[in-house]
């Protein structure tokens, strides 16, 4: 069983963030107001609470960079292998 939060932005991801202690991070890369990268330098600088994190986007995997991430799972995606890679990521 997993508990799930979202947000529509990295300022209101960085927010929950703080006070809560998640196991996983999942960062859209092209997201609003913040980018995926940006959100995960500022995740992992002022956070640092050891969260996996990992990205989640349509962007070909090739073109991402991977660097310190904890894993991609590329869009589009169906529900199996979606939580397969969750759980591979978690253990």
């Amino acid at each position: 069983v997993f508990e799930v939060k979202a947000t529509t932005n990295g300022p209101d991801a960085l927010d929950l963030l703080t006070v809560n202690n998640f196991d996983l991070v999942l960062i859209g890369i092209r997201t609003p107001t913040l980018t995926g990268y940006n959100l995960f330098t500022r995740i992992k600088e002022k956070l640092n609470n050891n969260q996996k994190i990992m990205y989640v986007s349509i962007v070909p995997e090739q073109e991402v960079s991977l660097e310190n991430a904890d894993g991609f799972i590329q869009k589009p995606f169906s529900p199996e292998t979606f939580i397969e890679k969750v759980k591979k990521s978690l253990e």
